[in-house]
């Protein structure tokens, strides 16, 4: 928010220059960003800072004294403490200080998660340790839910990863579909709030769960050579036709359109990517998996120039090199020798100067138009 308002800020000054709108009209613009817009202000930043070093404070204060402690104290200062930051976040939330209540709803569920942990320590509770993740993770969603807290929403994506991936080292490589579950009560909340850094935080971890799926499925230990990561790559590609296909409708109900295909575009290029430099494969088979994957990296290049999403082209730019540099250090001194690589290198560096050229002459007749 805080990138969209210094651009809007440099195109209304140009646009006044330029005589595109009025002064008026260009105050009126600014009144409404300024109305609506929620930023992550510099009190709210240090706000958050704030409540996580108190977090720390606490922790390591009642660590340093834990013994000398009765149950019972030891009790009431992790409730008192707990209870005491969501009463503050519910008070200065009705005082309209959002920045205070949105610490002290983050200081109540790290000190939530530490209530859980020290309680199974005075009372030497055993168990599976992701459960304690878990049930840290369902505490922070549910006040993120009462609260409408976004911090608190995303710290419980954080953890529902977490509790995850623990789960699946402890399970010996065995996929984690509960997460799944876990995954869709975080995005309701988010949608609800049309949070688009929520969008963001929700399209990476269930990203990260899908291409882990590459690594846990069929056979094998963790990171063994046959898993299953032609699976990602289907998935990835299911998912940038469904974000293709529809995204003027992803786009009217959650402005989230062009993302959707970045990282549905990850997902495949990832699972490629494992295919090609960390699976056991043969030369052949990395050429032709090398050639599809330039195919969908100029593709999405070519979509991207199409549908003028800056974001997609950089990101079919980046993978572009990423490409590069795995052929370079795969088949330098085998059977595709360096003069090869580089000749075919060079062919798709004038493809990707050609659609370049392209752009910059829309550009060129758009603005040719305009005036």
């Amino acid at each position: 928010m805080i990138g969209y308002k210094s651009r809007l800020a440099r195109d209304l000054k140009r646009w006044r220059d330029n005589g595109i709108v009025d002064a008026d009209t260009a105050r009126a613009i600014e009144t409404d960003i300024a109305a609506h817009g929620r930023s992550a202000s510099l009190p709210t930043i240090m706000a958050i800072l704030g409540a996580a070093l108190l977090c720390f404070a606490a922790m390591t204060f009642v660590a340093a004294n834990w013994q000398e402690l009765s149950k019972l104290t030891r009790l009431c200062i992790l409730f008192g403490g707990l209870w005491g930051s969501y009463i503050a976040a519910w008070v200065t939330q009705r005082a309209s200080m959002p920045y205070i209540a949105e610490a002290a709803i983050l200081l109540g569920s790290g000190l939530f998660g530490a209530n859980i942990m020290l309680i199974a320590q005075i009372y030497h509770l055993d168990g599976n340790p992701p459960d304690a993740v878990f049930m840290w993770a369902c505490g922070v969603l549910l006040a993120g839910i009462v609260l409408q807290s976004r911090p608190a929403l995303a710290l419980a994506i954080v953890l529902f990863s977490v509790w995850s991936w623990w789960e699946v080292v402890q399970q010996g490589a065995e996929a984690h579909f509960p997460f799944l579950i876990a995954w869709a009560a975080c995005a309701i909340p988010i949608f609800w709030l049309r949070w688009k850094v929520g969008y963001h935080l929700l399209a990476v971890s269930l990203g990260g769960w899908i291409i882990g799926l590459g690594y846990v499925f069929e056979d094998g230990d963790l990171f063994d050579t046959r898993a299953a990561h032609p699976l990602v790559v289907g998935i990835g590609l299911a998912l940038t036709a469904v974000g293709i296909a529809a995204r003027g409708v992803i786009e009217r109900w959650t402005g989230f359109g062009g993302p959707f295909v970045i990282y549905g575009l990850a997902v495949t290029y990832a699972g490629m990517f494992a295919m090609q430099f960390i699976d056991d494969t043969n030369m052949p088979s990395i050429t032709i998996l090398a050639l599809g994957s330039l195919i969908l990296v100029l593709g999405a290049l070519y979509y991207g120039v199409h549908i003028d999403n800056r974001g997609l082209t950089r990101f079919a730019y980046l993978l572009f090199c990423i490409e590069l540099l795995g052929l370079y250090f795969k088949t330098l001194g085998t059977l595709l020798d360096t003069a090869l690589f580089f000749l075919i290198a060079g062919v798709i560096v004038i493809v990707l100067a050609t659609i370049a050229g392209r752009l910059n002459r829309r550009g060129k007749s758009g603005k040719g138009v305009a005036s």
